[in-house]
Formats: C-alpha cells, sequence, structure tokens
C-alpha cells in the first residue's frame, strides 16, 4: 500500500469538518439519494459520546 501524506491530511481535515458540524445539518448521501433519519435517531445519537462521522456505521441497517 502506498499512502500519500498529503491525501490523508485532507481526508483528516474533512473528518473533522463533518464532526464540527450539528448532526441535524448534515445531508447525508448513499448512492447518490438522500438519506432521511427520524428525529428519534438524532436524538438517540446526541447520548452516545460517538461522533457524526460514526453516525452512518451505527444506522447502516436503514441505508441498505
Amino acid at each position: 500500500m502506498v499512502v500519500d501524506i498529503d491525501e490523508l491530511f485532507e481526508l483528516k481535515k474533512k473528518l473533522r469538518e463533518i464532526n464540527q458540524e450539528n448532526l441535524s445539518d448534515i445531508v447525508w448521501l448513499y448512492n447518490g439519494e438522500v438519506l432521511h433519519f427520524d428525529e428519534a435517531d438524532l436524538d438517540e445519537w446526541r447520548f452516545t459520546g460517538l461522533s457524526n462521522t460514526d453516525f452512518p456505521d451505527f444506522y447502516m441497517d436503514k441505508l441498505k
């Protein structure tokens, strides 16, 4: 594997930007389609202690 450090820094920067947003302000896309999550899902997530970038992994069953 070859890792471009500049690319890695850009990815980390993007992750930080995503995590700084309010979860309810993020428009999530999957396969080019906008995903809609219940307000209850967003409220529940606030208490997990995880970041915004972890949110799609946690709700992957809703993405399929």
